[in-house]
């Protein structure tokens, strides 16, 4: 549960970070950035020679990994930045429980009435912790985008815990194939669709540095470390440990405005439903 914890603290702080230090860089370019000095930093490891043979299919389903889960995954949760504030796009991640759930239920044909009421909840919540926000346009379009990208994590994160899981001690060595994979999706994405590109002041490298070191680097690491050794009740939980932190630095330090009201109200409706989606306990995915 630690090193959940220390993720979920970890990614608290960058919320804000991220709205307030980078609204005039490109967030395909962010995320190419973020991507490749994570990978960088992972590289020692890599080249370390290893007492366990891992199976080159191995490595390679650890960068499928990192190109959902990551890599493709940061385009639509940076562009959301765009359209909403730090804490709402913080509150927006608490349905990524949710669709993990349904997800694995639906793998073991599970799938229920308590699924869809859990997304109704949480949808509803989200609407109404934003203040309104989400029902004009630019914030809907921000909402929607945090839920791909919520889709992709918890479609990189299930398929991390089936595949790694077995060779889990050798996870310092296989980050740097995780992040690879991430690096070339962020690579596509920024040809395709970045278009502000330029140089970049010092400052704006310090803050790529600390992005990809530790909000990706160490916090990945971290997080998918932790979800290899938890119930999925307990990865919910610490998947939302990190929001009332995010939310208070953001309102707090960062200087954004809310409706306290609105906000604890709506937040009460999520975490409603994702008690619904995780009760009964999930059982694993069969492999």
């Amino acid at each position: 549960m630690i090193w959940l914890i220390s993720a979920s603290l970890i990614w608290a702080f960058s919320f804000g970070l991220i709205k307030s230090k980078t609204a005039a860089i490109d967030p395909y370019v962010l995320g190419v950035a973020r991507t490749g000095i994570a990978a960088l930093f992972f590289l020692p490891w890599f080249l370390r020679e290893s007492k366990i043979a891992i199976p080159r299919r191995t490595y390679v389903q650890a960068a499928i990994c990192g190109f959902i889960q990551i890599g493709l995954m940061y385009g639509p949760y940076l562009l959301s930045f765009r359209y909403l504030k730090a804490h709402e796009v913080a509150l927006s991640t608490m349905t990524t429980p949710i669709i993990m759930a349904v997800f694995i239920k639906m793998m073991n044909r599970e799938i229920n009435w308590r699924l869809f009421a859990a997304v109704l909840l949480a949808t509803a919540g989200g609407m109404l912790a934003s203040g309104g926000s989400f029902s004009g346009m630019e914030g809907f379009h921000g909402f929607i985008l945090v839920q791909l990208s919520n889709l992709l994590f918890a479609t990189g994160l299930i398929l991390w815990n089936r595949w790694i899981s077995d060779v889990e001690a050798q996870q310092p060595k296989l980050m740097f194939p995780f992040f690879a994979g991430a690096f070339l999706a962020s690579i596509l994405l920024a040809i395709f669709l970045a278009k502000n590109l330029r140089h970049y002041t010092q400052d704006e490298w310090l803050l790529f540095a600390y992005l990809g070191v530790v909000a990706s680097g160490i916090g990945f690491f971290l997080w998918n470390k932790g979800a290899l050794k938890v119930s999925a009740g307990v990865l919910s939980a610490a998947n939302n440990l990190k929001l009332p932190i995010a939310i208070l630095v953001s309102l707090t330090v960062f200087g954004e405005s809310a409706d306290l009201i609105k906000l604890v109200s709506g937040t009460a409706l999520i975490v409603l439903g994702v008690k619904m989606a995780s009760r009964p306990s999930l059982k694993p995915v069969a492999k």
